[in-house]
C-alpha cells in the first residue's frame, strides 16, 4: 500500500482562492442590479429586453458564487478534517509508544519516504529539552 500526503497549505490556499472567486462574482452580480436600473434611459421598446437579459445574468452570478463558496467552504472543511485525523492518530501512535518515548510530537512539514509500504522513519520528534532518543527505524542504522 502506497501511502500519501496532503499539503495543508494548499487546501488552505485554494480554499482563500475559491472564497474570493466567490466574493468577484458576487460583486459582479450586485453590480448588474444596479445597472439595471439604467434600462429605463435605454427607451421602452429595448429597456424590457434589458432588464431581463441582466435579471438573467444576476441569477447566473448568484448561483455561480454560491457554488464558489460551496468548493470554499468544502476545502476548509478537509482541510480541518485532515488535520485532526493527523491529530488522532499521533495521539493514538503515543499511545502505544514506550512511556521514555511519549514526549515525541508531529514533525510539521514533509512526510516520511514510503519504501516497500513503509515509511523509513516515524515522523515524530522528541520535546524541546527531552533528554530521550527519538525511536530508531527498524532494520540497520546509519
Amino acid at each position: 500500500m502506497q501511502g500519501f500526503s496532503v499539503d495543508l497549505r494548499i487546501l488552505a490556499t485554494a480554499a482563500r482562492t475559491w472564497d474570493d472567486l466567490a466574493d468577484q462574482v458576487a460583486v459582479s452580480g450586485r453590480r448588474l442590479r444596479t445597472a439595471e436600473g439604467d434600462a429605463d434611459s435605454l427607451g421602452a421598446a429595448v429597456a424590457g429586453r434589458v432588464r431581463s437579459w441582466m435579471g438573467a445574468w444576476e441569477r447566473v452570478a448568484a448561483r455561480q458564487s454560491s457554488a464558489a463558496q460551496g468548493h470554499a467552504s468544502a476545502l476548509s472543511r478537509i482541510r480541518t478534517a485532515y488535520v485532526r485525523l493527523d491529530e488522532q492518530s499521533a495521539a493514538e501512535l503515543s499511545a502505544v509508544l514506550p512511556w521514555s518515548h511519549r514526549a515525541a510530537g508531529l514533525v510539521e512539514g514533509e512526510a516520511p519516504p514510503i519504501v516497500g509500504g513503509a515509511p523509513l522513519a516515524l515522523p515524530l520528534q522528541v520535546a524541546p529539552g527531552s533528554t530521550v532518543a527519538p525511536p530508531l527505524r527498524p532494520g540497520p542504522q546509519p
